[in-house]
């Protein structure tokens, strides 16, 4: 999708996404006397999506790439989009959005606001359940998009071998989530279970739900730094319709 570059960014042309093609047609559509804009959204689905950046950035071209895969805030993007760039992390709603959002939509506001905050904490932030008006519907919407994160983020892309350990660290990580976390008190429950496993591999595990923002880590602070070196740490849900 390109932009001419005036005082207002107006749509120009949508033409495909094959670097050949493009060539041939941006010759012919643009002059160089304006800045360009290329804009590319879920880019993780393109393969060899950097070859195309990397030719327009060198043009002078200002490119904006957005996708809901974590891989675009791993670290394997930024040994291959080398040079400068800026990276923008996009969150679920707030309740503040999610009130705008349902002003938006013309859905009715609860004039208790503690109501409406309880109906917020269970449908969580996605601003697309909003377009449904019953909890069940949302709830299906939403199970569905967590799903497909659980299974395409990490299960899928991190080539998980341990299948039912690592589902048994996920459960244990949305069912505790802000309660002190031991890595310890963990694999002796896992041990308990059954399961066998290393410290390692489980620590893995808990950083790739990280990676794919599902869970947000926060460190324990203390000036004492043998304490804050056990890291008593806690777990936060990105939003609350994953639990």
């Amino acid at each position: 999708m390109y932009f001419k570059g005036t005082k207002k960014l107006k749509l120009y042309k949508i033409v495909p996404l094959n670097p050949e093609e493009l060539e041939l047609k941006i010759e012919s559509m643009l002059g160089k006397e304006n800045k360009y804009y290329l804009f590319i959204d879920e880019v993780q689905n393109v393969f060899g999506f950097e070859s195309v950046v990397h030719t327009y950035a060198e043009e002078g071209y200002s490119i904006f790439i957005t996708g809901s895969n974590s891989y675009l805030l791993s670290d394997e993007i930024s040994t291959k989009l080398t040079g400068r760039y800026l990276n923008f992390e996009t969150f679920t709603l707030d309740f503040s959005e999610y009130l705008d959002m349902k002003s938006f939509f013309k859905k009715d506001i609860n004039q208790d606001l503690y109501l409406e905050f309880e109906e917020y904490v269970v449908n969580g932030g996605f601003p697309k359940t909003l377009e449904f008006d019953d909890i069940p519907t949302r709830q299906t919407y939403t199970r569905g998009i967590i799903s497909e994160i659980f299974e395409k983020d990490v299960k899928t892309r991190k080539k998980i071998r341990n299948v039912p350990v690592y589902e048994r660290v996920q459960a244990f990580l949305l069912n505790n989530y802000s309660a002190p976390f031991s890595l310890n008190n963990l694999l002796k429950c896992l041990e308990m279970e059954g399961y066998k496993t290393k410290a390692t591999t489980v620590r893995g595990y808990i950083e790739d739900l990280k990676k794919a923002k599902i869970v947000y880590e926060c460190n324990r602070f203390d000036l004492k730094s043998k304490t804050a070196i056990k890291r008593d740490q806690k777990y936060y849900l990105s939003d609350m319709a994953i639990y």
